[in-house]
């Protein structure tokens, strides 16, 4: 199976106007591609480009992509690992908390 990815180019140019003004530009940004990740323009597996090049496309700082990145990925929309980039996940994985403690000794008893 091929993989494919999208250059800073391709993603920017899909993108179009993503900065609202409104929130932090990291929201921003992970909400746009979120939204194209829904609309299947980024399907599942396909590779991110670089933050630098992102941040260097869009002409924003490579923390606000790393942000971005970093909300999409809490939100199991991608799978990062330091070194390999970060890929769209096939499926939103589903967080559940942790559950409580179990309840200690009563102190008042």
């Amino acid at each position: 199976m091929a993989v494919i990815s999208r250059t800073a180019a391709e993603l920017s140019a899909m993108l179009g106007p993503w900065q609202d003004g409104r929130g932090p530009l990291s929201s921003a940004l992970a909400d746009g591609i979120a939204e194209l990740i829904d609309a299947n323009m980024i399907p599942a597996g396909t590779a991110l480009p670089a933050q630098r090049e992102l941040a260097r496309q869009l002409g924003i700082a490579r923390g606000t992509v790393t942000s971005a990145y970093g909300l999409l990925e809490q939100r199991g929309r991608l799978l990062t690992r330091t070194g390999s980039g970060s890929r769209v996940r096939a499926e939103p994985s589903v967080t559940f908390p942790s559950p409580p403690p179990p309840p200690g000794p009563d102190p008042d008893v």
